[in-house]
C-alpha cells in the first residue's frame, strides 16, 4: 500500500484528505459503491504428496503414517534450508500451512528429489 501511494501523488493526497476528515459510515459506505468490485475467489486445490498429506477416509490405516526419521546432515544443508524457510509457503505443498518450519522444507526437498532419483533410475533402466 505504501509503495502505491508513493508512486502516486494524487492517490496519496486523497487518502490522507479522507483519513483526516473522518469520514462517517454513510460517505465511506458511497465510496465503496464507487468501487470495482473484486473478482469471485475460486478455491484452492493442492495435491500433497503421501509423505506431508494428513491422510483421509482412503488412506492406509497406519498407526503412525508419518514415523519420525533421525538422519545426519550437513551443516551447510541445514543452512540452506533454513534460508528458504521464509519463501517456503509460496509453495504448493506448503499453502496450508500457517508456519513454515525447517522440517517442512527438507520434507518437500525429500519428496521432490526421491522423485527426481526415481526418475533418472526409470531412464537408466530404459536404455
Amino acid at each position: 500500500m505504501a509503495a502505491r501511494l508513493a508512486a502516486n501523488p494524487r492517490l496519496r493526497e486523497r487518502t490522507a484528505a479522507l483519513l483526516a476528515a473522518d469520514p462517517t459510515a454513510e460517505e465511506l459506505a458511497d465510496l465503496a459503491a464507487q468501487l470495482e468490485p473484486l473478482p469471485p475467489l475460486e478455491p484452492l486445490t493442492v495435491d500433497l504428496p503421501p509423505l506431508l498429506s494428513a491422510g483421509g477416509a482412503d488412506a492406509p490405516e497406519d498407526p503412525m503414517p508419518n514415523p519420525p526419521l533421525n538422519l545426519r546432515v550437513p551443516a551447510d544443508l541445514l543452512r540452506r534450508a533454513d534460508a528458504l524457510v521464509a519463501d517456503a509457503g509460496r509453495l504448493p505443498e506448503l499453502a496450508a500451512v500457517t508456519t513454515v518450519t525447517r522440517a517442512d522444507v527438507l520434507r518437500v526437498a525429500l519428496v521432490r528429489g526421491l522423485a527426481s532419483v526415481e526418475k533418472s533410475l526409470a531412464a537408466r533402466r530404459e536404455e
